[in-house]
């Protein structure tokens, strides 16, 4: 495992320091990294993203701060972050089974579908299309009531009536 060496020098931890914290900690991190998650080359990954992100971030280390714990909520923020990015993909990927329009082939004809389903929210009403787009991002429902000033319940409602309406219209197209 490859630990940077810069020579940069900070008022509250230097490059040198880093290093050092790193070499103590290498081996406990990796072991974190692979529980997280539960693979070898991703935990290497994750270190070294680990590694970059707090060289990158060094001036928000405090000298109080415990390095260990710094860098394990770095590494945890990093893991989260990508795996939140990896279920809004699978999200979008199940939202689109679940209507059965995309096709299982990577061929010329699954853009045609994105573009089905794309002209298909459009049709809907704003707020409608509104909701639809924060839960295709990857909001969680509790993050769309508050955007959109709106009861969970109501959100709640509002996605169901939206996967009909969807349902309904790429229905339509298909027939």
């Amino acid at each position: 495992m490859v630990i940077f060496k810069l020579q940069i020098t900070t008022n509250s931890l230097t490059m040198n320091n880093i290093n050092t914290e790193f070499g103590k900690i290498t081996t406990y991190l990796y072991h974190y990294a692979l529980y997280l998650t539960q693979n070898k080359e991703a935990a290497e990954d994750l270190v070294q993203d680990t590694a970059l992100n707090a060289v990158s971030n060094q001036e928000k280390f405090e000298n109080v701060t415990n390095f260990k714990a710094w860098t394990s909520k770095i590494m945890r923020n990093i893991f989260v972050n990508d795996y939140r990015k990896k279920a809004v993909r699978r999200a979008v990927i199940c939202e689109a089974d679940s209507l059965q329009v995309a096709s299982t082939d990577s061929g010329p004809g699954e853009n045609l579908d994105i573009q089905i389903i794309n002209n298909a929210i459009k049709n809907l009403p704003l707020k409608q299309r509104s909701i639809c787009k924060l839960l295709i991002t990857g909001s969680k429902y509790e993050d769309i009531a508050i955007t959109m000033n709106m009861p969970l319940g109501s959100v709640k409602s509002q996605i169901f009536l939206i996967r009909k309406k969807l349902n309904h219209q790429l229905r339509e197209l298909r027939d």
